[in-house]
Order: C-alpha cells, then sequence, then structure tokens
C-alpha cells in the first residue's frame, strides 16, 4: 500500500498540481453529501455491522458527523431518499423489482504483447466471475481500443455475457450498436456516436459514465486495461480529457477498479490507474502476479459497501477534501475523495 502512494505522488504530483483548481462535480444532495463508501478489513472482507460512530469523518481537515449510514448487501440496490422520490410511479425499482448490483466491465485493449497476455488472462477470470454472479446482478460490457463501443447492454443473463467474453473481445469482431433492453438499460442512453468520437480511454470513460447517470443508484467498474494518462517529456500526466471524465464518474456513483493487465512488475501508466481507482472509490491491483487473487479481491469488495451521508459544513463554494476513516475497527475505506459544493 505504501508503495502504490509513492507511486501516485511521484508520478502524478505535476498534474495533481496543474489541475489543483479545477471544479469537480458530484452527485451530492440539496443539503447532504452522500458518499458509497467500502469498508474492508485487512483480508479485503467487507465488514458489516457498523454504525455512524464507527467512522471519523473530516471534511477540509475539520470532523463532520454522519447524519446517516446504510448498508447495501451484493443483493440490493440502494437509492436515497431523493432518488426515489425522482422515479417515475412504474419505475421498477419502486416497487424493488430488478433490484441487483450494476457493474460495467470497460476492456481496454491493446495488440503488445505485454498486454495481450494479461488481457486473455483476465478474460478467463472474468468468465469465472460472472459464473459466481447473483441472478439479479446486471452486467453490462464496454469495449476501447481506437475507439468506445457497448458490446452488451446491462443484463442479467449469464450466457449472454459468457458470449460477449466468449466471442467480441479477443479476437474483436465489430458488431451494430446494442440494442436497448428492459430496465436498467445502458444502451437507452448511450451516446453511440459520441463512443465512436472518443479517441483515448478517458473519454470513453466520460461517455459510458454520461450515459450511467441516468440510471439511479451505485455502480461498480472493473476496468481491464493497461493505462490512462500519456508521458511527456519523461513524466507521466493525465491527458485533459480526464477531469471530466472524473466528474462525470462521480455524478454517476461509479467506482472503478482498475485491473492493470500488464505483464511487468512495474510499468509508467499504472500511476494514473492508480489514481483513476482512488479517485472513484475503487482500488488497483496488478494482475501480473496473480489475476486469481487480484479477480478475487475486487469480487469481495464490491459483495456489499455503505451508503453514508453528512450535512454539508458551512464553506466557500467549491472542490472540498473528504477523507473518511474508521474507529475502533482495522480496515480500510475507499471512497472518492472530493465533493462539490
Amino acid at each position: 500500500m505504501i508503495r502504490v502512494f509513492l507511486i501516485i505522488a511521484l508520478l502524478l504530483a505535476p498534474a495533481a498540481a496543474a489541475q489543483e483548481d479545477l471544479s469537480l462535480a458530484d452527485d451530492v444532495e440539496v443539503t447532504r453529501v452522500v458518499v458509497d463508501i467500502r469498508a474492508v478489513d485487512p483480508k479485503g472482507v467487507p465488514i458489516g455491522g457498523l454504525i455512524p460512530e464507527d467512522f471519523v469523518v473530516r471534511v477540509e481537515g475539520d470532523p463532520v458527523p454522519v447524519s446517516s449510514l446504510d448498508w447495501v448487501s451484493g443483493s440490493v440496490a440502494r437509492l436515497s431518499p431523493e432518488e426515489v422520490a425522482a422515479l417515475p410511479d412504474d419505475h421498477p425499482l419502486r416497487s424493488g423489482a430488478g433490484a441487483g448490483r450494476l457493474i460495467v466491465i470497460f476492456f481496454q485493449r491493446s495488440l503488445v504483447p505485454t498486454r495481450i497476455a494479461g488481457t486473455m488472462r483476465m478474460l478467463q477470470e472474468t468468465r469465472e466471475f460472472v459464473g459466481r454472479l447473483q441472478d439479479n446482478d446486471y452486467v453490462a460490457t464496454v469495449f476501447f481500443q481506437s475507439h468506445l463501443e457497448l458490446v452488451q447492454d446491462f443484463t442479467n443473463d449469464k450466457q449472454k455475457i459468457l458470449a460477449i467474453l466468449d466471442d467480441q473481445i479477443v479476437p474483436y469482431r465489430t458488431q451494430p450498436p446494442a440494442e436497448p433492453g428492459p430496465y436498467p438499460s445502458l444502451a437507452a442512453f448511450f451516446d453511440v456516436q459520441a463512443g465512436l468520437d472518443a479517441a483515448t480511454p478517458e473519454h470513453g470513460l466520460r461517455v459510458t459514465a454520461e450515459a450511467l447517470k441516468e440510471i439511479p443508484g451505485s455502480k461498480s467498474m472493473l476496468f481491464v486495461g493497461w493505462g490512462v494518462g500519456i508521458m511527456v517529456g519523461g513524466v507521466v500526466k493525465m491527458r485533459p480529457e480526464y477531469e471530466p471524465a472524473r466528474q462525470a464518474l462521480a455524478e454517476a456513483r461509479v467506482s472503478v477498479f482498475s485491473l492493470d493487465v500488464t505483464r511487468a512488475d512495474y510499468h509508467s501508466l499504472e500511476g494514473p490507474l492508480i489514481r483513476m481507482a482512488l479517485d472513484t472509490g475503487g482500488f488497483y491491483v496488478r494482475t501480473y502476479d496473480n489475476a486469481n487473487v487480484a479477480m478475487g479481491a475486487v469480487e469481495k469488495a464490491i459483495a456489499g459497501h455503505y451508503v453514508l451521508a453528512f450535512e454539508k459544513p458551512q464553506l466557500p463554494e467549491g472542490r472540498h477534501r473528504m477523507r473518511i476513516r474508521l474507529k475502533n475497527h482495522k480496515g480500510v475505506v475507499y471512497h472518492r475523495e472530493y465533493y462539490n459544493d
């Protein structure tokens, strides 16, 4: 873990400083900040049974009380009261129908030998992951190489998901745009032309997140890829497209888990992958050493999470840093780091 943060500090300090004054949009309520958090023990297992007093929340260094805390198991989609009130009367989530986890698998493809081998290995791990999903979990699959395509709309049909993994990723076969299905449907809001115009993975992430914003509740994204950002003059920087992508991911309540497929102990673009995960409340895992362990860590983390809320403190308008940690429990809390006022 120490090495992870050192990588961020060393590789991304110039980029972070350059973007210090950028505002980041998120999914705050009128008077509250709502944050999806994952509290895991030293073995990576979600810690259940916590109460508001088990968390210390600081905004710009000052403590704020937790106003509400809800546990979300892997089998239940949790909406805030405001999100429920905004749903149409006949929306499935009003009656609890179709309330499973929403998982997006984002494949970033490359034909470079050190990347394609890792992608093939993670395809197998993803197949096994899909086989262990619950019946009411929904999975959508997007693909990026030179542009972004939605190759499978949200579905809980495991055979459809497995068919995509077997036939549509490696070797890649172009398909017509996915037809919108029943709720929840990512295809109903996905901008196909914007996906074709997305020339960077960051732009592709933004297109995906913009569509996900239309579907209420929290989502998990498995980013199976080799890197974001760019090397300029020997320094790794985030592309300009990253901040809009990050904003959209925050607004859509998407936690990104970066599964790095590069067959190396270290590479220059892993720093931006780490930052993307930490910015959105997920985490980074390298698959080179043990792909099974990497996927297992993500699978455990998304088994359940908390929805934490606190009243917004009186602060000037702008971006505000949050820090959330456990009190009287051993473990790590993953959460996005900023909200906008």
